[in-house]
């Protein structure tokens, strides 16, 4: 397909609506439509910005991404929600309840990892059951008082 095709078949696909004065004012054009450009571009419009949202692939979410070929499915990025109150905050700015949106289902362990040597490391949210699985993973190395103080270090960043 030509550019000039290509060209033809947004313009004609894309049809924007007059914006009102308050919306003229107030454009915001979101550059990346990853997860923090779609979290950028829904809070915005919530506050009443008329939002723009562009990006250079032909999908939105960036590397929450699926790719499908020869029958199965890739997650191509991210593929768990580790503090799911972050989207939460976002559904609730625009007024939109999370759970008629997404049907998030806990899991814990939330992630288990599986090294050449036949060992597993699980990951947990319980912050106490997470620093005896490093230290039991890795003892002597004090990787679970490094996990439990880097998870302080996250709540109080988290709280900003």
């Amino acid at each position: 397909m030509s550019d000039s095709s290509t060209e033809q078949i947004v313009q004609d696909t894309i049809r924007p609506r007059e914006l009102s004065d308050a919306e003229v004012d107030n454009r915001v054009i979101v550059v990346g439509g990853g997860l923090g450009g779609l979290a950028t571009a829904c809070t915005l419009a919530a506050r009443g910005y008329a939002v723009v949202l562009c990006d250079k692939n032909d999908w939105t979410g960036g590397k929450a991404a699926v790719h499908e070929e020869a029958g199965f499915r890739f997650d191509m990025g991210p593929t768990i929600l580790t503090i799911p109150a972050v989207l939460k905050r976002i559904f609730d700015e625009a007024n939109q309840p999370l759970e008629t949106a997404l049907d998030l289902v806990p899991l814990d362990p939330q992630w288990r990892s599986f090294f050449t040597d036949g060992t597993t490391l699980d990951l947990h949210a319980d912050v106490e059951l997470m620093k005896k699985e490093l230290e039991k993973f890795s003892p002597g190395s004090g990787a679970g008082d490094g996990y439990a103080s880097f998870m302080d270090l996250a709540e109080k960043l988290h709280k900003i």
